[in-house]
C-alpha cells in the first residue's frame, strides 16, 4: 500500500467543536468506549514521545512531524522523525531500545530498515534505522552529527488510527 505525505494542516477553530462532538460520540458508539486518540492522532504520538526513552548518551539533531493517507480513510496516520547523535554503536541503542520497550510491552517485529516494535494494540510501531538521510533531516544537520558523534540514527514513530491498515 503506497501511503502520500503531507505536511500537518491546522483547521481553523470555527465548526470545530460540533464537528468534534459528533465525531467523538460516533467514536465511542463504534469503539464501545475505547476511544483511542482517534480525534488527534497528532496528539497521541506527542503523549507517546513524550514517555519513550532516550539513551543517556544522544541528542537529538532534528525533528519532523506530518500525516499518511492510506488508500482507506482509516488508514491515517500522524508520524514523528527524530534523529539523534550519540556515543553509542548502533546496536548499543538497538539493545537499549530492546530493554525498554519490551518492559512497556512492545513487540518487536523486523522491518525493512531496521528494527520495528509495535504498541499492544498495534496503533504505534516505533522503528529505528542507521540510515539517518531517510528521515528527510536537512543534509547539514546530518553532517554536523556525523562530525560530533560516533552514530547518528532516526527514530520514527507512527500512530495508524486503524491498526488493520499495517498489514500489507
Amino acid at each position: 500500500m503506497l501511503m502520500g505525505h503531507h505536511t500537518r494542516h491546522i483547521p481553523s477553530r470555527v465548526g470545530r467543536l460540533p464537528r468534534a462532538f459528533f465525531m467523538l460520540l460516533t467514536s465511542l458508539a463504534l469503539a464501545g468506549c475505547s476511544v483511542v486518540y482517534t480525534l488527534h492522532p497528532e496528539t497521541a504520538v506527542e503523549d507517546t514521545l513524550k514517555t519513550l526513552p532516550i539513551p543517556e548518551a544522544a541528542s537529538q539533531l532534528y525533528e519532523r512531524e506530518g500525516f499518511s493517507y492510506g488508500s482507506r480513510d482509516s488508514c491515517t496516520a500522524a508520524y514523528t522523525y527524530r534523529v539523534y547523535g550519540t556515543k553509542l554503536a548502533f546496536d548499543e541503542v538497538v539493545r537499549f531500545y530492546q530493554e525498554h520497550l519490551r518492559a512497556d510491552g512492545w513487540q518487536q517485529e523486523e522491518g525493512l530498515s531496521g528494527p520495528t516494535w509495535f504498541s499492544q494494540t498495534r496503533h504505534f510501531c516505533l522503528a529505528l534505522s542507521p540510515d539517518a538521510e531517510a528521515s528527510g533531516a536537512p543534509p547539514e544537520s546530518i553532517r554536523e552529527g556525523v562530525q560530533r558523534y560516533r552514530t547518528v540514527y532516526y527514530v520514527a514513530l507512527t500512530y495508524m488510527v486503524d491498526p488493520s491498515c499495517w498489514q500489507v
